[in-house]
C-alpha cells in the first residue's frame, strides 16, 4: 500500500455513513458501455472485467447486465459499501476487499479495468501502473463519472450554489481528494502521458434525472461534500435548506430536475 493510500485507509470510515444512501445516485448512461463495445471490437466476449472502487455496485451491476457472459468483480475497501452491493449481486458478479494500489490479479489477466466516480480517491500513478500490469494486451482502462452539467436545471444550479457557499473550497465539477480538499481531474491528460496506452478517447453524454423528495434527500446525504457542509452549519440546518430548495422548485408531480453529464475516458492498452 502506498503512503497516500495508507493515509486514505484511515478515512474510508466516512463511507460507513454514506453507504446507506448511495443507491439514490443515478446510473451512468449506457451509451458509455456501447462505446466500450466498439473499442473492445472482437474482444467483446472478454471473460474478466473489474470495477475498482465499486462502492455499492452501481456501475458493477451495469457492467454485469451489459456483459452477462463475463465475470465481473467489484473491488471495494469499505465493508458497509460491499455489504450493500452484495445484496443485489447477480450470478456473474462478486465483490472483494481490495484497493486500487494493489489489484489482486495476475499480469495480463483482465480485459477491462473500470473506475466509476472513484479515481479521485486513488493514488493515481500507482493505480495506472497496476491497471497496466493486469490488463491484457489490447484491453481497456475505463474511467467514468457523472458530473453536474453546466447551465443545467434551475434546481440543480441552486443546489450547487448552496454547496459552494457552505464549502468554500469546493466548486461544481470538482472532486474530493480524500483529505478535505478538492481537485480537478484530467484522466485524458494522465493517460496520454503514459506509453502503456497507445490510444486515448472520451465521450460525453448529457442527461436529466428527476427526483422526488425522498430520493433527493438520500442523494444529498450520499455526498462527502455535503457531509463537510453539515459539519460546518449543522446537519438539520443544511437539510432544511435543501428541503426549502425542493419546495421552491418541485413541479406539479413533486419532482425536481438535476442535470448531469456522463463522462467516460478510455485508454487502449498497448498490444506489446
Amino acid at each position: 500500500m502506498t503512503s497516500l493510500e495508507t493515509a486514505q485507509d484511515q478515512r474510508w470510515s466516512v463511507f460507513d455513513a454514506l453507504a446507506p444512501t448511495y443507491q439514490a445516485r443515478p446510473d451512468y448512461l449506457d451509451d458509455a458501455l456501447d462505446r466500450l463495445d466498439t473499442l473492445l471490437g472482437d474482444r467483446r466476449q472478454a471473460r474478466l472485467m473489474i470495477d475498482v472502487g465499486a462502492g455499492t455496485g452501481i456501475f458493477t451491476r451495469q457492467l454485469a447486465r451489459h456483459y452477462s457472459d463475463a465475470e465481473i468483480i467489484g473491488l471495494e475497501p469499505n465493508a458497509p459499501m460491499r455489504e450493500i452491493a452484495d445484496r443485489t449481486r447477480t450470478d456473474n458478479v462478486r465483490y472483494t476487499d481490495a484497493q486500487a494500489s494493489a489489484l489482486p490479479f495476475a499480469d495480463r489477466s483482465v480485459a477491462v479495468v473500470a473506475a466509476a466516480s472513484a479515481l479521485h480517491r486513488f493514488d493515481r500513478p500507482t493505480f495506472y501502473a497496476e491497471a497496466s500490469r493486469v490488463l491484457q494486451p489490447g484491453g481497456i482502462l475505463m474511467i467514468i463519472d457523472n458530473l453536474p452539467r453546466p447551465w443545467g436545471a434551475r434546481f440543480h444550479n441552486a443546489y450547487l450554489a448552496y454547496q459552494e457557499a457552505e464549502v468554500p473550497a469546493y466548486r461544481r465539477g470538482r472532486n474530493s481528494d480524500g483529505f478535505g480538499g478538492y481537485i480537478d481531474l484530467d484522466p485524458v491528460g494522465d493517460l496520454n502521458s503514459l506509453p502503456q496506452f497507445d490510444e486515448v478517447s472520451y465521450g460525453l453524454w448529457p442527461f436529466d434525472d428527476y427526483l422526488d423528495q425522498e430520493r433527493l434527500m438520500a442523494l444529498v446525504q450520499s455526498s462527502s461534500i455535503n457531509r463537510s457542509a453539515m459539519n460546518r452549519v449543522g446537519r438539520e440546518a443544511f437539510l432544511d435548506q435543501i428541503r426549502m430548495l425542493y419546495r421552491t422548485h418541485a413541479d406539479s408531480e413533486g419532482l425536481v430536475r438535476m442535470s448531469f453529464v456522463t463522462i467516460a475516458v478510455f485508454g487502449h492498452h498497448t498490444k506489446i
